[in-house]
C-alpha cells in the first residue's frame, strides 16, 4: 500500500499518513462481508512517464525542449480525459516524453499527442506522483499512469 498525502516532508501530509496508520493499526476486527463497490478505489499503474536525460525542461514558460503547464500537478490523481494538455514541445521540438510499461500491459498505442507542438494525452488516464520540481523528475519520473480495476484485477473503462 502507498500513502501519499502532499509533498515530500510536509508537515501536515506526515500527519496526516501517520494518523491513517495508527488507524489502521487500531482496528480490532475486519468486517466478515465484503465492501460495497463503491466502496473501494482500486488503481493499477500502468506507465512511468519520464522526461528525457539530455532534454530540458519548463514549468514557468522559459524556452526549454519540453515546456510543461505552470500546475500541471494539479492533475494529480485525478481522473483525465483524452486530450489533456500536458504542455508543449520546445522550438526544436526533438525530444518527446517517454512512456515505459510499468505493468503487465504492452504498450502498444502511444499515450501522448504531439500535433501542432502540443502534449496531450492519448486516453484517459489517472496521473500519480505528477510532479513540477525537476530535480525529483530527473532522480524518479514526471508521473506515473494509473488506471481503475476491478476486483478481479481487470481494467475498468
Amino acid at each position: 500500500m502507498t500513502i501519499e498525502r502532499s509533498c515530500t516532508g510536509a508537515t501536515a501530509g506526515v500527519d496526516d499518513a501517520a494518523e491513517f496508520v495508527a488507524s489502521a493499526l487500531a482496528i480490532s476486527h475486519l468486517p466478515d462481508y465484503p465492501l460495497a463497490t463503491s466502496d473501494i478505489d482500486l488503481l493499477r499503474t500502468s506507465a512511468i512517464v519520464k522526461v528525457p536525460g539530455k532534454a530540458t525542461m519548463s514549468f514557468d514558460g522559459s524556452n526549454a525542449d519540453v515546456l510543461f503547464c505552470t500546475d500541471l500537478d494539479r492533475l494529480n490523481f485525478f481522473e483525465i480525459e483524452e486530450s489533456t494538455s500536458f504542455g508543449f514541445l520546445g522550438s526544436r521540438r526533438r525530444n518527446r516524453l517517454s512512456v515505459l510499461r510499468a505493468d503487465d500491459c504492452a504498450i502498444t498505442e502511444p499515450y501522448f499527442d504531439y500535433s501542432g507542438g502540443s502534449i496531450s494525452i492519448t486516453r484517459p488516464a489517472i496521473p500519480a506522483m505528477l510532479t513540477v520540481d525537476p530535480r525529483a523528475i530527473r532522480l524518479d519520473s514526471l508521473c506515473y499512469l494509473m488506471h481503475r480495476i476491478d476486483r478481479e484485477g481487470r481494467r475498468v473503462s
